[in-house]
């Protein structure tokens, strides 16, 4: 795979995961680098190691004049990156680690992503702070996220201010030369450790950029200025050895796209493999919460089946009875039938309603304890996050280049995570996860099942009035005129028998379609089970549950689907192009 079909995939795994504006903004970032006519150089250190102090003799030597923004200072100067062209290259200098400074870090940190190569300094006490990142550096993880072979090739070390590591030059030259070696040993040996690697082409320099530091406090010194120490200040060499850079371009720009795609892949393949997880979870969270409900839901509508299997086979024992009992006077037949029947169903009513209360109280305790795991929990929290404004990413306003683009990035993919769950719920998260929604049911939840309990009691009260009672009252008078013939009438031909099962028949299926008149209401108007519906409801609700089957079904899909992307990326660092080269 050659490098630009690498980029390409990259770019094409992002734009999976984090929407084509987003990866457009990855790919401006690296083309305006790319375009660059000089070899980008970046001092990078911890604060206070001569970085300042260095840069500025670099560029008087070069011919040029020191920018206003190069000082030497005890304060913390510097708080953006600030480039300077000298001769062929363009030194950035980044602020010094370990400056106490979060927006110090990050930016010495973001200068890494975009550079072509690296000058390290650090003071004669060597490197006593953030071994573990320039280590990471130089062993590659910090762009690949494991070891990879290259990183002593595009860094320069430098080991500052050696005119004051103990021995005077002026007083002993050749013991202040053996020092340096020994510290330039001392400091590859400490290099290699925090790598965890070899470095055989790290390059070391022991120099005393400002000897005495004679000229610190000059704005703009003259080159000659430093020419009494030029013999032993290690200028010249470190300069032959920056200067060599030059020729390497080609080399160090394709290395520098390299470590830029890998570490922006693994900084959003990071960023995404979380939210994704959290996805993967709480879409799983939601997938038990739907079976709770459902197992809830059952039970619910185990009991309101057996009311209505009840109710049916009372009304069909009421029927049978007052066939026996009454006379033929069909207004005082029916006005007993009538009280009867109002009578049987209320107190069918009550005995049920007992049944159904308990079984939606262990229903709504075994919600509360779903939603009371930590589980649970943690997906209500993460949901939540999503509505918090996801472009508040808490970052400092800076100038710098890729820190502001991987906010933004963070921020798409948490946007990304926001609309998944938009789209399975049918409504925002805002809405899901209203005030209240996983406490006790507000004043208004109340109020629903109140009127819901209304609901179930009137249907239940005025069942003797619907057209199915009134078939069952004329169904129970054909049986109390036939009874009555057979009183009087000893002996009933085959006509009367039939007209007899027919009327028993007529009360069988009209018992049946009261029963589930009673029950699940008609008309428009609700039945005795409105209460279970309400409640069985509200508790949907409460779990974040939608009304669609195969929703979650669809959000466990798409889940798996961004899984694989951030897979792919993840495997396109790995299987990238090698970024070391050989030096030349």
């Amino acid at each position: 795979m050659t490098d630009d079909s690498w980029q390409h995939a990259v770019l094409a795994a992002m734009e999976r995961l984090t929407g084509v504006e987003q990866a457009a903004k990855v790919a401006a970032a690296w083309s305006e680098h790319a375009a660059r006519g000089k070899v980008e150089v970046t001092f990078l250190g911890p604060y206070s190691s001569g970085k300042s102090t260095l840069l500025r003799r670099l560029v008087i030597d070069g011919g040029g004049r020191i920018p206003e923004w190069l000082t030497v200072s005890a304060r913390r100067e510097t708080f953006e990156l600030n480039a300077v062209d000298v001769g062929g290259l363009t030194f950035t200098d980044a602020p010094g680690f370990g400056a106490g400074s979060e927006l110090h870090d990050e930016l010495a940190q973001d200068a890494l992503v975009l550079s072509d190569a690296f000058l390290l300094v650090v003071p004669p006490q060597l490197l006593t702070t953030d071994r573990e990142l320039v280590g990471s550096i130089l062993s590659g993880r910090y762009f690949f996220k494991d070891p990879r072979s290259g990183g002593d090739q595009v860094v320069v070390a430098v080991i500052a201010q050696a005119d004051s590591m103990g021995i005077d030059p002026d007083d002993d030259l050749d013991g202040m030369r053996q020092l340096a070696e020994h510290k330039r040993v001392e400091l590859i040996a400490q290099l290699e450790d925090a790598a965890g690697i070899p470095l055989p082409n790290l390059q070391v320099f022991c120099v005393a950029a400002d000897a005495y530091e004679e000229q610190a406090r000059q704005t703009q010194p003259e080159r000659s200025a430093f020419d009494p120490y030029r013999d032993w200040d290690g200028i010249e060499a470190l300069t032959i050895a920056l200067h060599a850079l030059r020729g390497r371009e080609a080399e160090l720009r394709r290395a520098a796209g390299v470590r830029y795609f890998s570490s922006v892949a693994v900084a959003i393949a990071s960023q995404a493999r979380t939210v994704v997880d959290e996805l993967q979870a709480s879409a799983e969270e939601l997938r038990a919460r739907e079976i709770e409900w459902t197992l809830q839901a059952a039970r619910v509508e185990t009991v309101v089946e057996a009311a209505r299997a009840d109710l049916h086979s009372t009304l069909v024992a009421l029927a049978g009875a007052l066939s026996e009992e009454l006379g033929v006077d069909q207004a005082e037949s029916r006005q007993h039938i009538d009280e009867r029947m109002t009578v049987t169903v209320e107190q069918w009513a009550q005995r049920w309603d007992g049944d159904l209360d308990l079984v939606l109280g262990e229903a709504k305790v075994q919600v509360d304890d779903r939603l009371g795991r930590p589980r649970a929990r943690r997906t209500e929290a993460f949901l939540r996050s999503l509505t918090i404004g996801v472009d508040n990413t808490g970052a400092a306003q800076t100038n710098s280049r890729v820190i502001n683009l991987l906010n933004d990035t963070s921020a798409e993919l948490q946007g990304i995570a926001r609309q998944t769950f938009e789209l399975y719920s049918g409504e925002s998260l805002d809405h899901l996860l209203k005030e209240g929604r996983r406490a006790a049911p507000a004043a208004g939840s109340t109020a629903r099942l109140a009127k819901a309990k209304a609901a179930s009691d009137k249907a239940a009260k005025a069942a003797h009035s619907l057209e199915a009672s009134l078939q069952i009252i004329d169904a129970v008078m054909t049986v109390v005129t036939i009874v009555d013939a057979e009183r009087r009438q000893h002996e009933l031909d085959a006509q009367r028998r039939r007209e007899r099962e027919e009327a028993r028949d007529r009360i069988e299926s009209n018992a049946a379609v009261i029963s589930t008149e009673i029950v699940d209401g008609t008309g428009g108007e609700p039945g005795w089970r409105v209460r279970a519906d309400a409640a069985l409801g509200m508790l949907r609700e409460r779990l974040g549950l939608t009304s669609s089957d195969s929703a979650i079904d669809d959000l466990l899909q798409t889940v798996a689907a961004q899984q694989l992307a951030v897979s792919e990326l993840e495997a396109l660092v790995v299987n990238g192009p090698q970024h070391s080269a050989d030096p030349g």
